[in-house]
């Protein structure tokens, strides 16, 4: 009986089977707050981040990376493709910013210059590396993507 209650404890507080990430599970039985029983659950190795399927290593990568982004709607992903100085200060863009830019107004130009750069990519178009730092790409008429490395990968500055 008390493993039952125990289990409608933690569905109760919220847990599922997918359990915590922790070595163990407690199960407290609501009756006797004293009574604490533990046993091991199966190691689970580590989910790989949300933004592990989206490389941004090389300016080639994250352009691939970014038009696979949009793609699939991940916004969340989209973000990490904006440079950090431009996700802060005092007019940062935020996620729900570039969901409503994508989604809205400017919807239709947007679509029109990443239908370019998948043509320019599907051309062999290729990647201009002006330092290890700095790459462009021209692209449809005249269009530029300027890719700027930092610490955690290739960014896209302008397109």
């Amino acid at each position: 009986m008390r493993n039952v209650a125990g289990l409608l404890t933690m569905l109760a507080i919220g847990c599922t089977s997918a359990g915590p990430s922790t070595t163990e599970i407690v199960y407290l039985a609501p009756t006797e707050s004293s009574a604490v029983a533990t046993e091991p659950i199966e190691r689970r190795p580590p989910r790989p981040p949300a933004t592990s399927g989206y490389p941004r290593a090389t300016p080639e990568q994250t352009i691939a990376s970014f038009l696979r982004a949009h793609a699939d709607g991940r916004f969340d992903v989209l973000m990490q493709f904006v440079p950090k100085e431009e996700r802060s200060g005092d007019d940062p863009i935020t996620e729900d910013k570039l969901r409503e830019a994508w989604q809205g107004s400017m919807r239709a130009d947007l679509e029109s210059r990443l239908g370019s750069m998948r043509d320019a990519l599907d051309r062999g178009t290729p990647i201009e590396h002006a330092s290890d730092r700095l790459a462009s790409m021209v692209y449809g008429q005249g269009l530029v993507v300027t890719f700027v490395r930092q610490e955690d990968g290739w960014t896209i500055k302008d397109f």
